[in-house]
C-alpha cells in the first residue's frame, strides 16, 4: 500500500512538471511572436507608416500614452500621430522588448519596456527616452491586435543629468538660465518663494 501511495504521489508530480514545461513552452511561443510584431510596430514607427502601425490596434484601442490624455479609439489615435509628424516630431530609433506575456484564452497581457530615440521640433539635439509598458491584446482569427496600453517613462525630467535616473531638463526656448537668474522669471523678475506669501 505505501508502494502504492509513493508511485501515485510521484506520478502526480511529475505530471505537474510536464504540464508546466509544456505551458512555459506556449509562453515562450507567445512572447516571440509578441516580440516580432514589436519589432514591426517599432519599424513603422520610425518610417512614420500609421497604417501599418495602426494594422496592430484594435478599432476601440484605448491608450494611455506618457504626459497625454487618453486616447479613445483608433480614429483619435492615427489624428495624434499625424498631429505629431505635422509638427516636425520623428522618433529615428525605437526598440520595444517583451518581458512577459500571460495567455487568458481571449486576451495576452504583455509587459515590457522600450528605448527610443526622437527629434523634436526646437529641441537643439535628438532626445533619447526609455520605460516600461503594458498591453492588453485581444485575439482574432487572424492574430492579435492591442485593445489597451498603457506606457510611461523611467526618465524623470526633474532629475539632471549628474543625477541618477534621469537627464537634465531643456531650457526654455533653448536659453540656459544662468545661477544668478534662478528663482527669476524670464522677464527678470524675482519669484516669490512659498514662505513669502
Amino acid at each position: 500500500m505505501k508502494l502504492f501511495k509513493k508511485t501515485l504521489v510521484l506520478a502526480i508530480v511529475m505530471l505537474a512538471a510536464v504540464s508546466m514545461l509544456a505551458q512555459k513552452g506556449e509562453t515562450s511561443k507567445l512572447e516571440k511572436k509578441i516580440q516580432a510584431m514589436n519589432n514591426e510596430m517599432a519599424e513603422a514607427i520610425i518610417k512614420d507608416d500609421v497604417k501599418k502601425l495602426m494594422s496592430y490596434y484594435d478599432k476601440h484601442v484605448i491608450s494611455m500614452p506618457n504626459y497625454s490624455p487618453i486616447i479613445y479609439g483608433s480614429e483619435e489615435m492615427i489624428a495624434r500621430q499625424k498631429e505629431s509628424s505635422a509638427k516636425g516630431n520623428k522618433v529615428t530609433d525605437m526598440k520595444m522588448t517583451t518581458e512577459s506575456v500571460a495567455d487568458y484564452g481571449e486576451v495576452l497581457v504583455e509587459i515590457g519596456t522600450y528605448s527610443m530615440t526622437m527629434e523634436i521640433k526646437g529641441m537643439p539635439g535628438p532626445v533619447s527616452d526609455k520605460g516600461k509598458y503594458l498591453a492588453v491584446w485581444k485575439k482574432y482569427d487572424d492574430g492579435y491586435r492591442i485593445l489597451n496600453e498603457i506606457w510611461n517613462t523611467d526618465v524623470n525630467p526633474m532629475v539632471s543629468s549628474s543625477g541618477k535616473g534621469g537627464q537634465k531638463p531643456s531650457p526654455v526656448n533653448d536659453e540656459e538660465l544662468k545661477p544668478q537668474d534662478q528663482g527669476k522669471t524670464k522677464s527678470g523678475k524675482q519669484l516669490k518663494s512659498s514662505d513669502e506669501k
